[in-house]
């Protein structure tokens, strides 16, 4: 028999594992299950600590002091700003960028998250990346990051979830130029990672995935008897990951 406290930790373990944008659907289930019980220890205090952490952990920790005395942070927050608009440009995204200072003087961090939930068609998704920035001089800094794919589709009980890591190893950028074009040429390597090596990649492998190979993580027949469509599942996947750079 579990605790109290056992009990909790439990709950709390199921809802900072849900899916981008099913936090409350989740709660709400629980808080159904337990009506009938005396269970008394989902309070708001409980339910907001579990929130926190749920968000800190969908956004791969991107969570922090979004502040920074660097004469470039409010420069490349703009252009990050402007990239993230247009890179995850959709009526159902909502995405946040903050650029903070790093473990050196000469650092910086660039953090952006982007949820994707889209209810009406049944897929959600999220996207979070984490940049560090060192100049080396006004003409040159070293790039390195990492980018967290979290991706659901689901109805009526059937799910399918994707979750990817991708890091970047440091790469070496340098302007012959001005410190603007320097902070551009960041952007440009940050949208060609992102673009290149983790959107259309992703994108083709679901494009890829057939029929049989799909139907073969399940039973021919779920519990509730009905056929899963597996073309209209995945082309819900593909439709969560595409961007608007690997369409053009």
């Amino acid at each position: 028999t579990m605790t109290s406290e056992q009990r909790l930790q439990f709950l709390r373990n199921l809802l900072v594992s849900s899916p981008p944008g099913q936090f409350d659907s989740i709660l709400k289930s629980i808080e159904n299950l337990l009506a009938s019980t005396k269970h008394e220890g989902l309070t708001n205090e409980w339910i907001d600590e579990t929130r926190s952490l749920y968000k800190s952990k969908l956004a791969g920790n991107n969570a922090g002091d979004a502040s920074s005395s660097h004469r470039h942070s409010n420069a490349l927050t703009n252009l990050m700003e402007n990239y993230v608009k247009e890179f995850f440009s959709s009526k159902v995204s909502v995405g946040t960028t903050s650029v903070s200072n790093g473990n050196t003087p000469n650092d910086l961090i660039v953090r952006s998250y982007v949820e994707r939930i889209d209810s009406a068609n049944y897929h959600a998704g999220s996207w979070a990346s984490r940049w560090n920035v060192q100049f080396l001089s006004n003409k040159e800094v070293v790039l390195s990051g990492h980018v967290e794919i979290y991706a659901h589709a689901y109805e009526e009980g059937r799910n399918f979830h994707l979750q990817s890591e991708h890091n970047f190893s440091s790469l070496t950028i340098s302007s012959f130029s001005d410190e603007s074009s320097l902070l551009k040429d960041i952007v440009k390597q940050i949208s060609s990672w992102e673009t290149e090596k983790v959107a259309e990649p992703m994108r083709d492998v679901f494009q890829e995935i057939s029929d049989s190979t799909l139907k073969s993580l399940r039973r021919v027949l779920p519990l509730t008897r009905t056929r899963m469509d597996w073309n209209v599942l995945t082309h819900r996947m593909v439709k969560m990951l595409e961007t608007n750079p690997a369409n053009k």
